[in-house]
């Protein structure tokens, strides 16, 4: 900064590492050339602009290619995709097994613990009467020989 104000004030010439776009040089390379106070001056204004900036939090927008704009499209159509695979999967199944039931004829002195003991013998009654319950709307447990009554199938 020093050096600058020095600079500026005697009109010396200074040395900056700048590419220059007469040479054609790549921007990765740089050289030595010599400026005058005005053009140190100008450098420092836009450096200290781009300063700034940078700390204002702007930047430059992003500009992606042709690729760019396909990967960044696939990447957020696969998680969709496979979200949309898992659930149609899942329907599938749930589609497939859902429970069976079968018409059960009551005979005289059954019960819905009989009823529920035959249609599924391995799973607990109670569960299994509370089923039969609601297939059938029934509030009560009272059983009419000879009524049907739909049961769920058993494994």
């Amino acid at each position: 900064m020093f050096e600058q104000n020095k600079a500026r004030k005697t009109g010396d010439i200074m040395a900056s590492s700048t590419v220059s776009a007469a040479t054609g040089l790549s921007s990765t390379r740089s050289h030595l050339r010599l400026v005058d106070a005005n053009e140190v001056a100008r450098i420092a204004q836009v450096r200290k602009l781009q300063w700034e900036a940078l700390q204002a939090g702007h930047s430059t927008p992003i500009r992606l290619t042709k690729r760019g704009r396909r990967v960044v499209g696939l990447l957020i159509l696969l998680p969709l995709a496979v979200v949309m695979w898992f659930s149609a999967g899942r329907g599938a199944i749930a589609a497939g097994t859902a429970p069976t039931v079968h018409t059960v004829v009551v005979q005289p002195g059954q019960s819905l613990w009989d009823l529920a003991v035959e249609a599924n013998p391995l799973a607990d009654p109670r569960e299994t009467i509370f089923r039969i319950k609601q297939l059938n709307g029934f509030t009560g447990s009272e059983l009419v020989p000879g009524q049907g009554v739909l049961v769920p199938a058993g494994n």
